[in-house]
């Protein structure tokens, strides 16, 4: 996220827990950099598109709420091989 918040103009930083854990220098450029918005306790629950993707949605585990992000506002990438 801190290497794409250099190129992008948003980035949505997706994450299933509450805080991060990993190394704290990353976590403080994660909170620091203005352009990366956490969205915590949530999980992708669709890929939407047929032959490319053109947004995701997300369900935040606390509330049930749905979040959908389209990639007409923002760039989409995953680090997880299998999305």
């Amino acid at each position: 996220a801190v290497y794409l918040s250099k190129f992008c103009h948003t980035v949505y930083l997706v994450h299933r827990r509450e805080e991060f854990r990993g190394e704290d220098v990353l976590i403080k450029q994660v909170k620091e950099k203005q352009n990366i918005v956490p969205v915590l306790n949530s999980t992708v629950t669709a890929i939407l598109g047929e032959d490319k993707i053109i947004g995701i949605e997300t369900t935040n585990k606390v509330n049930k709420k749905n979040i959908s992000l389209d990639k007409k506002r923002s760039r989409l990438y995953s680090q997880n091989q299998n999305c």
